[in-house]
């Protein structure tokens, strides 16, 4: 059977988030791989390890990376092309716009990166903005109002 490779790339902590972000990699038809770096701020939070855990029946697909999403040993961990990639920023405008620079440089012809708390946060806001020009942008509002923003290749 001729099967695509699908891989997503997530930057969360919480087991919800990591329980979506493996699930959502098993697709019918579909290989998939979902990749976690944990920790946005560059700190291991006890909690982290205590959402991996749990999940060790989900190792077939999913590989976890303890630290910041814009240290380079983090980076040179994940794959080199995702088809989704999922940061919740640091929310400042520096991290943002770097990440930005970091993970659109990853994703496939059609993939997307979803930036968390687009609406809410000015850093993550400005930086988005800076970027506009060059990204084809979707910005959806969220129930806490922290909104996501979807950017793909033009």
């Amino acid at each position: 059977m001729n099967q695509k490779h699908r891989t997503h790339i997530n930057g969360i902590i919480s087991r919800l988030r990591l329980i979506w972000a493996a699930l959502t990699s098993r697709t019918d038809g579909v290989m998939a791989e979902a990749v976690a770096y944990l920790d946005r701020l560059g700190h291991v939070y006890s909690g982290v390890c205590g959402n991996i855990d749990p999940l060790s029946f989900l190792s077939d697909i999913l590989h976890t990376v303890l630290g910041s999403s814009t240290e380079p040993d983090v980076i040179r961990q994940l794959p080199d092309v995702a088809d989704l990639i999922f940061t919740d920023s640091s929310h400042t405008y520096e991290a943002t716009r770097q990440e930005i620079k970091i993970y659109s440089r990853k994703l496939s012809p059609s993939g997307v990166l979803v930036m968390h708390d687009s609406i809410k946060w000015p850093g993550v806001r400005r930086a988005i903005q800076d970027v506009a020009s060059r990204f084809d942008l979707m910005t959806f509002a969220t129930s806490k109002g922290n909104g996501i923003t979807v950017i793909m290749r033009k």
